[in-house]
């Protein structure tokens, strides 16, 4: 039996055997007072995670997709379009977007890095931290949660960046029919329909998705298409079990960077010269079950997944093709436990995570040097093994203070081994290796509740993030940080929010930066980050003893992004991809029955993207963006919906190509005015 087979067995009788220990802790402890849990068991709803959220010692959010969007939400980037903490902005594929907490992955050239997604609590990234969000759709989601940082540990987020959760829709939470369909510019259409039911101890739902544009930009076609399906059984009232499956395919042509003139100039341009396309499918299995052990819940989860990524980046010779096939496994396990010891009330938290894969990686690259320009042929496998254990503790000194301190400890393997035709590639510049990595996560926090409607909290966490299997080609160290957060949180009937401001010192961040050979490398840089995440909402009128035939609200968010490198060739500039300053502000009128709503929405960059580490290359322009969009209830079972991106059509560049060799064809250009309209029935 191989290494990982046998950890895997241990793990899986540690699992089957977590019920019957449990409950003999208790047991052989009669001095501990134990107080009941009063969270639900696996199916928790969008109120139930804000509770969650507001006695968290520290930033976080719930975004329910259900009620806080008028309009449209079509892409991942939609879904964070108000989120304090989360800056999302779709690329040149607009399904891809750049999902960024706190700066993680900032300077990363495909793909997201930097914090840990799941998909209803469970595992979702590809085995070496990386991940790409066209794999999940927003309109089988029901709500979202967000934990910044260190508040993700508890979770699995041992990263900087903390824990993204997509909570899919159930037979319990969507029972019957729904389905949408929806047109707009630039051919765009997308279609959706779903079904849940719950007939005795048992629920399901089950959804499928088509959408597809021709795009903005010339060379900017896609079109995917996503299908899930959830199967809930109750085994009683202490136990209960739901499996998950998950299809996507989607494909996608890449439009050219383009110089800062043409992209505000002659937006709609793509200089490419060939067929050069990403195309994503997905395949996912996962699994649920969920324990009332007296007074401690325990979640046990498993999951397969299969990735199939092909990256065609040059269709001209040298012609250069990214082929990764990969297959990965994983399970764990999370529990709460509620106890009293000395008349002090204690929630002790645990997580467990292990999993392992391999990346096939085929198709051929450009080569540069040493004779004329060609392709070469991959052939090789990277391999990955990642174990992750925390513990925390949340003391609860009287009804308004509690403490809470946790530890944690990761252990990271990264591998590749040449195949046959890469051993017998003379040309070839792969090296094989084998590095492990293993760090601690540390946690101490504090919350107050100064009354029943303020909060204020105080955090100090330690992150740690191996490298994804490009940047371990390098020999990297894993990536640390120190962060220290501060804020409050504000629940009102008239107003409601948060403030949180946070300080970060990176050591061995990953910074992508450009080779001597014509080509990219990771290297570890020492970086600094702060920043503020607010949200605010208020009720503006009427007073909330009147009454009035609309109903007027103002949310407004605003992000501080202060990221720069610290010492090194480098020292003092601005981490380039991200802007600085982001306000966004909405202003909601509603009927008060739900009949209708419009909203409108103000977006600003207020601050230009860097390009590259030395700053030395023209950064854009702040812009501002102003959406409309509205809904109408026909009745309980028809409504329409629909709105209008970027009204004035202004020109913007809102992603750039990092550290693109000094060329000047690097700013990707922002979506001019758009608009859709669509149907949403329920039955």
């Amino acid at each position: 039996m191989t290494k990982r087979h046998t950890l895997t067995f241990a793990l899986l009788c540690a699992t089957l055997s977590a019920t019957a220990t449990s409950t003999n802790d208790v047991q052989e402890l009669p001095t501990l007072t134990v107080e009941e849990t009063n969270a639900p068991l696996l199916d928790a709803t969008a109120l139930d995670a804000e509770a969650l959220a507001q006695d968290t010692a520290g930033g976080t959010s719930v975004i329910d997709l259900d009620s806080e969007f008028i309009g449209g939400v079509n892409t991942t980037a939609d879904i964070f379009r108000f989120d304090p903490g989360v800056y999302a902005q779709a690329g040149s594929v607009i399904q891809d977007a750049r999902l960024s907490v706190r700066g993680s992955g900032a300077t990363r050239r495909y793909g997201n890095r930097g914090l840990s997604l799941l998909i209803d609590g469970v595992p979702a990234n590809s085995i070496d931290g990386s991940f790409y969000t066209r794999a999940y759709s927003p309109m089988n989601t029901s709500y979202v949660q967000v934990f910044r940082g260190g508040n993700g540990l508890a979770y699995g987020g041992n990263q900087i960046g903390g824990v993204i959760n997509f909570v899919q829709k159930t037979g319990i939470s969507n029972p019957g029919g729904e389905a949408q369909f929806e047109y707009g510019s630039f051919e765009t259409t997308r279609s959706y329909v779903g079904y849940g039911i719950q007939e005795g101890q048992s629920d399901a739902y089950v959804s499928a998705s088509w959408n597809e544009s021709d795009g903005y930009r010339s060379h900017q076609s896609w079109r995917d298409f996503n299908t899930t399906a959830n199967y809930g059984y109750r085994w009683s009232d202490t136990a209960i079990t739901r499996a998950y499956i998950l299809y996507s395919d989607s494909d996608a042509d890449l439009a050219s960077g383009l110089s800062k003139y043409d992209a505000i100039h002659d937006p709609k341009e793509s200089k490419n010269t060939g067929a050069e396309d990403r195309d994503l499918s997905t395949f996912r299995l996962s699994q649920k079950t969920a324990l009332d052990l007296d007074h401690t819940q325990l979640e046990l989860f498993n999951y397969y997944q299969i990735l199939d990524l092909d990256h065609l980046t040059r269709s001209t010779r040298p012609a250069n093709l990214i082929d990764y096939d990969t297959k990965e496994y994983g399970l764990g396990w999370r529990s709460t436990s509620d106890f009293n010891v000395a008349n002090i009330d204690q929630t002790l938290r645990s997580s467990l995570l292990y999993s392992w894969g391999d990346n096939d990686i085929g198709g051929y690259r450009s080569v540069y040097g040493f004779g004329p320009p060609r392709s070469l042929d991959n052939d090789y496998t990277d391999g990955a093994e990642n174990f992750q254990l925390y513990l925390e503790n949340e003391s609860h000194l009287t009804d308004a203070l509690s403490l809470i301190y946790g530890i944690g400890w990761q252990h990271a393997q990264r591998d590749r081994h040449l195949n046959s035709g890469q051993q017998n590639d003379p040309g070839s510049t792969i090296s094989k290796f084998d590095e492990s990595y293993d760090g601690y996560t540390p946690r101490f926090a504090v919350i107050y509740s100064l009354t029943n409607e303020w909060t204020v909290f105080a955090n100090y966490s330690q992150s740690f993030e191996a490298p994804t299997f490009g940047e371990s080609s390098g020999a990297l160290d894993a990536q640390t940080a120190h962060t220290y957060e501060i804020g409050t949180r504000v629940n009102r009937p008239r107003y409601s929010g948060e403030l949180t401001f946070y300080y970060s010192e990176i050591e061995d961040d990953f910074i992508d930066a450009e080779s001597s050979g014509g080509g990219y490398i990771a290297e570890n840089h020492d970086t600094l980050r702060q920043g503020i995440e607010t949200a605010w909402t208020v009720n503006l009128w009427p007073d909330l003893s009147e009454t009035a035939p609309v109903n007027l609200f103002l949310d407004a968010s605003y992000q501080w992004n202060d990221f720069s490198f610290d010492g090194g060739e480098y020292d003092d500039n601005q981490i380039p991809g991200i802007a600085e300053h982001v306000i966004t502000t909405r202003l909601r009128i509603e009927e008060p029955t739900g009949l209708w709503r419009i909203a409108l929405t103000v977006e600003r960059l207020a601050s230009g993207l860097e390009v590259n580490n030395a700053n030395t290359l023209e950064s854009t322009a702040p812009f501002t963006l102003v959406n409309l969009s509205g809904d109408y209830k026909i009745n309980e079972q028809l409504s329409l919906y629909g709105g209008v991106d970027n009204l004035f059509d202004e020109r913007t560049i809102n992603t750039v190509t990092i550290n693109p060799f000094n060329a000047s064809t690097a700013y990707s250009p922002g979506n001019g005015i758009n608009a859709y309209m669509g149907v949403r029935m329920h039955f």
